[in-house]
């Protein structure tokens, strides 16, 4: 293994039984256009992985970052 935390740290991520754990939250049509920081997601309880959109991944997408409709948000 080139990378045994990672690894580790993944396997530990999907086996807990606490709060720590991936979503996917589907951007509805009326957030289209609108920035990212819109959503008002700062917390210390969830953290936004990245973003696919068009096919292609935005990882650690900035809040000035563009919505549309039908992206996914990867939230942990």
């Amino acid at each position: 293994m080139v990378r045994p935390h990672v690894v580790s740290f993944l396997d530990e991520m999907l086996k807990t039984e606490d709060a720590l754990r991936l979503e996917e939250i589907l951007i509805p049509e009326a957030f289209a256009g609108k920035t990212l920081d819109v959503l008002n997601l700062s917390s210390r309880h969830y953290v936004v992985l990245a973003l696919r959109q068009d096919r292609q991944w935005v990882f650690n997408p900035e809040p000035a970052h563009l919505l549309q409709a039908d992206d996914v948000l990867m939230v942990m």
